[in-house]
């Protein structure tokens, strides 16, 4: 057996959850296998373990097991192992709330004096179960729940706790997602190999006796970069099965003669087979948990999926694979199954309840049984899909079974997975992820290819043949970009696809010779399905491929590590008497049942339901202690319903059961039926969020939640607020319209709020009571259908974005239309609930793709009663530029002008769900949510978190800035706000604060936030926008079009971008650009220049066409550049044409930059510059340089056109940086230097002031260079090493005295000679930093601020920000569209 299986073997025999040890760790750990154990030790842990066993129940008994398994088995010493008074003091973690303090009962200690801690321990009666909440505790955590709060407040990484039979190894790392591994004693002695890795990991030489990247913390610390990799493949397996099934039902529907799908959509034949995968999850998470029959004879040889696996392995293994496709008896027994799940079996032999839901229901996709549309499995007989068993073998396989590579090379291991020990939040990333793919129709042959597991493209065959004519090099560079292989490697490929074997390449065309001719060529590069055949799709077949909609809103899946401390600190507030007081935690109090279960908690774009998930936990445990106060305040009575009312002997009562894990579930149940609400912009997410409730809320015997009425589909931001807007017909405050005003809508809304108000109370304990839940909800839906509709109607009316009379009169006739198709339908006695009416079929087809959200409409109880109480989510974020791209133009005016009150900006997308969920929040109600981290940074902040702030809200607690953790490269604040004022304490970052900034900052002594300064316009821009690869030349490109033509020099230029700006030594650029410049394109027009008018000139400049006569230079006076421009940028630019007016420009002016700054150039050559400043947008420490005029400049770069040393002085100081960091944003950790936010809001010194500062602006400017060069070494790593206090060599150190020099000059050139600067190094959010302290920090914002808001008002008083009168739409449309230009371009103004 290989080293890799043995870890293999033994990973899949312990039950872990969240991240654990990775393969490539335990190969490096353990090279030989798990450590070696004496044969007798293993015979006297079998005898202590059985006196145990007998004996379990006496205290004494079970600390003596315990203890031999830590000294004897572990080898734990006397004197390392400190309990009692020996344990050192601070390991422990408050709960006052509680009345709880949490200590470990050992402490495994370092040899070293410190004696610090290794390990935490914590023993519990072999009753309590470690999975259920601690008996006869107020707070009803579970045992690891407690470990991991305790390590979070001891800072130690590592716990252990145990009930004798059950050992839990907890690794919680601060700010990280915990993870939990599970052995058991009993099998310890049935899979000695079990016992092995439990003393291989937590034997005292893993902490104490090996090298420190060792020991077990290490390996921890090690694994955890390695674990998204495993999770990414768990998803990437699932994904693969969902592709295969799709392909089965393709290959179907194409044997019966393309009838069997014949009208049905690819998305809903995607939406169908990853329904079959969620059907499969929950089926394996509820056979795990006991929660189904799994054990029972019957249940097992015909129904269990865990059974039909196993055996159809066993037949794999014994004759083949293959063999498994000539039967396809698996495919109707998973049917069978689904059927029984959905509908139960009352049988003698086997009883199983009706769990229902849409997940199940055989209805939903009638095909998957061989049946037409519209059928009902009640009354039509089944004709299963002859999918045969290697198929369904592999979709089990891809849930059971996860393949971890191995390092350096050879088949992947495979690991089973326990989905009982799994992470609901776990399965949910899973399954989300799939959410990026869809399933579409191939109008010709396409390949798919191998790559990376995120960059597995299908490319049109007829595409790599296009790219194959053009030569070599552009088709590997396309494929590089498109699959994340290497140039050197793509080629490699390239030249073996004539080793493929024909044979198998011919089958995978179908036998299709024509095909196999035009594959031949790619097909090294084409890469295999799940049963090893080559990707190759033929045309007019369905196929899964990644798309574009959740990506491109910017959906991230949220790890339990952020839906915990969101969840908790949102919800603390209204669970507790006392947190908005201000009280202590000692004083706070927990509020009724009652109250409890009145909490609407809502997330407005919940994916798979994470945060539901966890806010259902949370109330949970509050409620079942509520529960037990109202129990222990009234002494021997019991409570009856989940509302806290207490038995009054009658007989027909039903007590609520005592036993805490019963408790618990039950009041999951009821959280769940009462107190959450979700709405997603995906169907298939709403139907993921249900399955993740039902498996934190299943309980057997017991039907799924309804939860139909609560978790719904639709867009959160695109819809009516309140009723008023339909009654008036406008979105629009102090409109007035009597059409609809005297319709009396309300009755229609308060029939569904006592509908749905009904369906709340109602439990969901037995099948019939999820009838009637059901019946109520059609019902509630059935009375507000017409209001919807017109709600509908009313959102595409507002999407036309008409102002003015324009505005009124399109009001009018909608109205009106509206008003007759409304009249039409009740004289033909049609519902608006009928698909033939005409109300709901215009409603329908005017939002065309958009689902609007009514949310009045569609939760009635909720905003009866003033709207949520609580929001909680990770709303998407799309940066504000990509939003109309995304979205659309139309409704990104719709967002600015009825979400944010007109406020322009290039906000991200989350500043709108922001506003939002204030709008939709009760009095008193409040907000928790992640969002990017330019939540507080430019326009961002300006449209969200100061709107906010002006409206009412109260940002009670944040985390300014935090890596997202996962694989995503963000980083994300956490902001929690209330509608209203806030009296309890305030917290930013984790300490306690004053109050809390829309800039996520603590106030300082000058308020507000600072005005642009018109003194300081003109003074920086962004360089060039080139656009097209295919003007950048190699130096030997440059030296061939020199050679062949000296006058191509002319249009030669360097191109210097941040990564030589920031990376190279001596800062030269390592590319060369072509650049016409705003040069015509050729001199074919008609006429003369020289005769023409001004206008005439105008129009043959634009169209790049000039006569003969044209007196300067053209493209077409260097046919040589031009060329390579017109090969290499031209077909890419033509592209263009079908996009937006821009875009067509672009691609007309295909031989000029996109955006060639031409003014900039002229002006710097007026003014005769020398040199110029420059620094890069995006950059880890800024940093400003020096750079000829020569050059042409990157987009990425800015440069200010100045030239004295001054200037290099006054913006390299920490004085400015500290400016910049504080209102610039960021990209990740990197700070996106923006001079609209940070330079013209920069109050410079007086002129007089500024004369001091060349001389030491210089001094350090050259010194810098001398080191740069000397060590080799580029801005960044030079700064690296600035900022490094290990790093004392003479050079470095002369170089921080002389930045501190510039400093001090700078505070000089403002007269603050009482500034203490305090340099040294600091801890700051971008690390430690030698710069000046935290108090000179704040006192240079302050005083920066305060001189910024006096010359702003300086600048009033000389009429220099007269006040505008309002725009009209159109030019507030076009001031818009410029601050999104300057936004992306830096267009700045130059007076020269």
């Amino acid at each position: 057996m290989s080293i890799a299986r043995h870890h293999a073997e033994w990973l899949s025999l312990v039950e872990t959850s969240g991240p654990f040890l990775s393969m490539p760790v335990l190969l490096r750990a353990f090279p030989q296998g798990l450590d070696t154990r004496e044969s007798d030790l293993a015979s006297r842990l079998r005898e202590v373990y059985e006196e145990w066993l007998d004996r379990k129940d006496e205290p004494a008994i079970h600390r003596t097991w315990v203890h031999h398994v830590l000294r004897d088995l572990l080898e734990y010493p006397s004197d390392l192992l400190a309990e009692g008074q020996a344990i050192p003091p601070g390991l422990e973690s408050m709960q006052p709330q509680f009345g709880e303090t949490l200590r470990p009962d050992w402490v495994l200690k370092h040899r070293e004096a410190s004696g610090r801690p290794q390990l935490l321990l914590s023993l519990y009666p072999p009753s309590q179960k470690l999975d259920g909440p601690v008996t006869g505790k107020v707070w009803k955590a579970t045992p690891g729940t407690r470990m991991m709060e305790l390590l979070h407040a001891s800072d130690v990484p590592l716990g252990l706790l145990t009930n004798g039979e059950h050992w839990i190894l907890v690794y919680a790392p601060r700010g990280e997602t915990t993870g939990f591994a599970s052995w058991y004693a009993d099998l310890w002695m049935q899979e000695p190999i079990t016992l092995r890795a439990f003393q291989s990991l937590l034997h005292l030489r893993r902490f104490l006796g090996v090298a420190a990247d060792q020991t077990l913390p290490a390996l921890f610390a090690a694994s955890s970069k390695d674990q998204q990799e495993v999770t990414d493949q768990l998803g990437y397996q699932v994904r693969r099965a969902v592709e295969m099934l799709v392909q089965a039902f393709d290959r179907i529907d194409a044997e019966s003669g393309r009838q069997l799908l014949a009208g049905m959509p690819e998305k809903e034949l995607y939406d169908s087979a990853l329904t079959v995968m969620m059907r499969l999850v929950f089926l394996f998470s509820a056979e795990e948990r006991k929660l189904l029959l799994l054990g029972d004879p019957l249940y097992d040889q015909h129904y269990a999926v865990s059974t039909l696996s196993e055996l159809l392995r066993e037949r794999a293994d014994q004759h083949g694979e293959e063999v498994l496709e000539r039967r396809h008896d698996a495919w109707c027994r998973l049917l069978a199954t689904f059927r029984a799940v959905y509908a139960g079996v009352q049988h003698e032999s086997m009883r199983l309840p009706a769990y229902g839901g849409t997940l199940f229901d055989p209805d939903r996709y009638p095909f998957l049984e061989g049946r037409a549309k519209d059928t009902k499995w009640t009354n039509t007989a089944a004709k299963p899909l002859p999918i045969n068993n290697r198929v369904v073998l592999h979709l089990l396989e891809a849930l059971q079974l996860l393949r971890v590579k191995v390092p350096g090379g050879g088949p992947a291991e495979a690991r089973r997975l326990s989905f009982r020990a799994l992470d609901i939040e776990q399965i949910g990333h899973v399954y989300e992820g799939l959410l990026d793919h869809t399933a579409k129709r191939s109008p010709e042959p396409i390949l798919g290819l191998a790559g990376a597991k995120d960059k597995e493209p299908e490319i049109s065959l007829s595409k790599l043949e296009e790219l194959a004519r053009k030569g070599t090099e552009d088709l590997v560079a396309y494929l590089h970009e498109e699959t994340g292989k290497s140039e050197s490697g793509l080629r490699r490929l390239l030249g073996e696809s004539s080793e493929i074997n024909d044979h198998t390449l011919l089958i995978a065309c179908g036998q299709d010779a024509r095909l196999f001719q035009r594959v031949r060529p790619f097909a090294a590069l084409l890469r295999e399905d799940s049963f090893g055949q080559l990707v190759i799709i033929p045309a007019d077949s369905v196929y899964v491929t990644r798309g574009s909609a959740r990506r491109s809103t910017g959906t991230h899946y949220t790890p339990r590590s952020l839906t915990e401390p969101i969840v908790q600190y949102t919800l603390e507030p209204l669970v507790y008497a006392g947190p908005v007081e201000g009280k202590p935690k000692e004083e706070w109090h927990l509020k009724s049942p009652k109250e409890i279960l009145q909490l609407k908690i809502c997330d407005m774009a919940m994916g798979s339901g994470a945060f539901l998930v966890q806010a259902c936990r949370y109330l949970a445990e509050r409620l079942v202690e509520a529960w037990e106060i109202v129990e222990k305040d009234h002494a021997g009575r019991f409570i009856t319903t989940p509302e806290g009312e207490l038995s009054t002997g009658s007989a027909v009562e039903r007590l609520i059961p005592t036993d805490a894990a019963e408790r618990l579930a039950i009041a999951r149940r009821t959280v769940a039926d009462r107190c959450l609400y979700g709405v997603d912009i995906n169907p298939i997410a709403v139907e993921m969020a249900k399955l993740s409730l039902w498996l934190v809320t299943l309980q057997r015997d017991r039907p799924f939640t309804f939860l139909d009425h609560a978790l719904k589909y639709g867009d959160s931001l695109l819809g009516i607020s309140s009723l008023t807007q339909i009654e008036e017909f406008s979105l629009r405050d102090g409109q007035s319209q009597i059409t609809f005003a005297t319709a009396n809508l309300f009755r229609y809304l308060e029939e569904g709020a006592a509908k749905r108000r009904a369906l709340e109370e109602l439990p969901s304990n037995n099948h019939t009571q999820i009838e009637t839940k059901s019946r109520l909800y059609a019902e509630a839906e059935s009375a507000t259908t017409k209001v919807k509709a017109v709600g509908d109607c009313l959102i595409t009316f507002e999407l036309l974005g008409l102002d003015g009379d324009a505005y009124e009169k399109k009001r009018t006739d909608e109205a009106e239309k509206v008003q007759l198709l409304i009249k039409q339908d009740g004289d033909s006695g049609i519902a608006t609930a009928n698909p033939h009416s005409r109300l709901a079929r215009a409603a329908s087809e005017s939002l065309g793709t958009r689902y609007a959200f009514h949310w009045p409409l569609e939760y009635p109880e909720v905003f009866a009663r003033g709207g949520f109480d609580v929001f909680v989510g990770n709303p998407p974020f799309v940066g504000g530029q990509k939003i109309t791209g995304t979205l659309g133009p139309e409704y990104r005016d719709y967002l600015v002008e009825r979400l944010a009150n007109g406020r322009r900006g290039s906000a991200d997308l989350c500043a709108y769900f922001f506003l939002r969920a204030y709008s939709l929040l009760r009095d008193s109600g409040i907000s928790g949510l992640v969002a990017t981290n330019t939540i507080a940074q430019g326009d961002t902040r300006e449209v969200g978190l100061e709107q906010l702030i002006s409206k009412g809200a109260s940002i009670l607690r944040a985390v300014s800035s935090q890596p997202w953790p996962g694989s995503a490269a963000l980083e994300v604040a956490h902001v929690w706000f209330r509608k209203g004022q806030w009296q309890g304490a305030r917290y930013l970052d984790g300490k306690t604060v004053s109050d809390v900034t829309p800039f996520l900052t603590v106030p300082g002594k000058a308020l507000g936030k600072p005005h642009r300064l018109l003194a300081n316009a003109g003074k920086a821009f962004q360089g060039s926008i080139v656009l097209g690869m295919g003007f950048v030349l190699t130096y030997s490109e440059v030296e061939d079009l020199r050679a062949k033509e000296p006058r191509n020099t002319e249009v030669l230029y360097p191109y210097i971008n941040g990564e030589d700006l920031n990376w190279s030594p001596d800062q030269i650029p390592s590319r060369w650009v072509i650049n016409f410049r705003d040069w015509p394109l050729g001199r074919g027009a008609e006429g003369s220049w020289a005769k023409a008018s001004a206008k005439q000139r105008a129009i043959w400049l634009r169209e790049g066409s000039v006569p003969a006569d044209y007196p300067g230079p053209v493209a077409t006076d260097y046919p040589d550049s031009l060329s390579i421009v017109r090969e290499r940028v031209k077909p890419e630019r033509d592209k263009l044409y079908s996009g937006d007016a821009t875009a067509q420009d672009r691609a007309r002016r295909w031989w000029q930059f996109a955006r060639p700054t031409m003014q900039i150039y002229n002006g710097i050559r007026e003014l005769k510059l020398k040199r110029l400043l420059a620094c890069p947008i995006f950059t880890k420490h800024l940093s400003f340089a020096w750079l000829p005029v020569s050059y042409v400049y990157m987009n990425k770069m800015y440069v200010f056109p100045v030239q004295t040393d001054d200037w290099f002085c006054l913006l390299s100081s920490n004085l400015h940086e500290i400016w910049a960091r504080q209102y610039s944003g960021t990209l990740e950790t990197r700070l996106q230097y923006a001079p609209t936010d940070c330079l013209e809001t920069f109050p410079f010194p007086s002129h007089s002031g500024c004369e001091a500062l060349a001389f030491p602006g210089a001094s350090y400017q050259e010194f810098r260079r001398e080191l740069m060069l000397l060590r080799g070494e580029g801005l960044t790593k030079t700064y690296n090493r600035f900022h490094d206090q290990r790093e004392q060599s003479e050079d470095l150190t002369r170089l921080r005295t002389l930045h501190v020099q510039m400093d001090h000059a700078v505070a000089a050139a403002y007269g603050w000679t009482d500034l203490d600067l305090g340099h040294g190094f600091h801890p700051t959010k971008q690390g430690e930093r030698f710069t000046v302290s935290e108090s000179a920090r704040r006192s240079v914002l302050d005083r920066l601020l305060a001189l910024n808001h006096q010359r702003y008002e300086e600048e009033v008083r000389a009429g220099l920000h007269e006040k505008k009168g309002k725009a009209g739409k159109g030019r507030r449309k076009a001031e818009g569209m410029v601050q999104e230009d300057e936004a992306e371009y830096g267009t700045l103004k130059l007076d020269f």
